[in-house]
């Protein structure tokens, strides 16, 4: 079933009647600075600024896979608390895989999309997804916020409730509210009070410190690594990150999620938060890696190269992002999905956490124990990294 026949039966029109909570189409409808106060101090994807720059570049809404819905709790006409979310009809852009489960649907002979995802559109990074302004109780809107999710979901009859990347507290909360929890894992770097990088060479034992002093001594063999944010990331900058995303997108899925409309926002109204690093061969660009940060947190989003060069990808990704890191008091640095090779240079592996309800009772039981087993396998995982660290100290729990 299509997503837009959901809407033209009006199936939410107990929404109409109620005082606090409406449901939103577009981030245009709610006011920036409200919506902004909701949001914390570390996380650049949940502002209104990257909402507003998936749907001006359309890269969410029709034919996209991703219909955008922002759930908000007003008092007094005060926006409070929101719950930013989509109505899917496939699980591209989510880095959470759950295509057997839609595989086990179709077997069944039932439609497992349309689903509702809360999450950010192609963006793996743990942050909030339950936005609430802490001059508020959070109990009290979270509480109302999620019987009226439930109910939304019902009404519209998807199949799940899915929430991707949620920081720990939350899983524990939408757990008490009978959300079922998935646990993956991705590698983040994290800052030991390093005054220097060589600080942080010497957490290695002495085989892995030299093979990564021998890495960036030959990623930047012939190279020139530059660093720009904010103002001095010029549009040439924007332009050519634009391209090595292209570039790379060709290479690994065909289809980019994301159109030089986005990036063009996102150097109008964003770039305050952009992080580039740029590698040069004479008078031009080779490889590019595009970062975002807030507060202490770092992020890396987007990579790319016109041509190969040994280690470059360390050093672009990895090595020059840690480095900035240090010389800004960056505390965690989170360079994406995936990715064992950054464990051997010093991302440490960490449970990342999702929640989901599952609205067919029979499907919710089968899930549950397909969770529950992969579970134990990923603390296997976790177990062979804190007994194989590349550190001179053992990883602790």
């Amino acid at each position: 079933m299509l997503i837009n026949s959901f809407f033209s039966k009006d199936p939410l029109s107990f929404l109409n009647n109620h005082k606090n909570i409406k449901l939103h189409d577009s981030i245009n409808d709610l006011d920036k600075t409200e919506w902004n106060s909701l949001i914390g101090n570390n996380n650049p994807f949940i502002e209104y600024e990257f909402f507003k720059a998936l749907e001006v570049s359309k890269s969410v809404g029709k034919g996209t896979g991703w219909i955008p819905k922002y759930l908000c709790y007003y008092k007094d006409d005060k926006l409070v608390g929101a719950i930013p979310l989509y109505i899917k009809n496939n699980s591209y852009g989510e880095y959470i895989f759950d295509w057997s489960w839609a595989s086990a649907y179709s077997q069944a002979g039932l439609k497992y999309y349309p689903k509702m995802t809360i999450s950010i559109p192609f963006t793996p990074a743990t942050g909030k997804r339950i936005l609430i302004n802490p001059e508020y109780n959070y109990l009290e809107i979270a509480d109302d916020l999620i019987s009226i999710l439930i109910k939304i979901a019902q009404s519209l009859n998807v199949s799940s409730i899915n929430w991707l990347f949620i920081e720990k507290d939350e899983l524990e909360y939408l757990k008490s509210r009978g959300f079922m929890p998935r646990f993956t894992h991705q590698y983040h770097w994290k800052n030991n009070n390093y005054k220097t990088f060589d600080d942080f060479l010497e957490e290695f034992n002495s085989k892995k410190r030299n093979q990564l002093k021998r890495e960036r001594r030959q990623a930047n063999e012939g190279l020139k690594i530059e660093i720009l944010e904010g103002d001095d990331i010029k549009q040439i900058h924007w332009d050519t990150m634009f391209e090595l995303y292209l570039h790379t997108s060709d290479k690994k899925w065909g289809n980019p999620y994301l159109n030089k409309k986005f990036f063009d926002y996102v150097n109008q109204s964003f770039k305050d938060n952009a992080v580039m690093v740029l590698a040069k061969e004479g008078d031009q660009y080779i490889a590019g890696a595009l970062n975002f940060k807030k507060g202490d947190h770092l992020y890396g989003r987007y990579w790319g190269a016109f041509k190969e060069h040994q280690c470059l990808h360390f050093e672009v990704c990895y090595y020059q992002s840690i480095d900035y890191a240090i010389k800004n008091n960056i505390s965690l640095f989170e360079a994406g999905a995936q990715g064992e090779h950054k464990f051997h240079r010093g991302f440490l592996p960490e449970y990342t956490y999702s929640a989901h309800l599952i609205l067919d009772e029979r499907f919710s039981v089968l899930i549950d124990d397909f969770l529950k087993r992969e579970k134990k396998e990923l603390d296997n995982v976790m177990q062979y990294y804190r007994d194989n660290s590349p550190f001179k100290a053992k990883i602790s729990e």
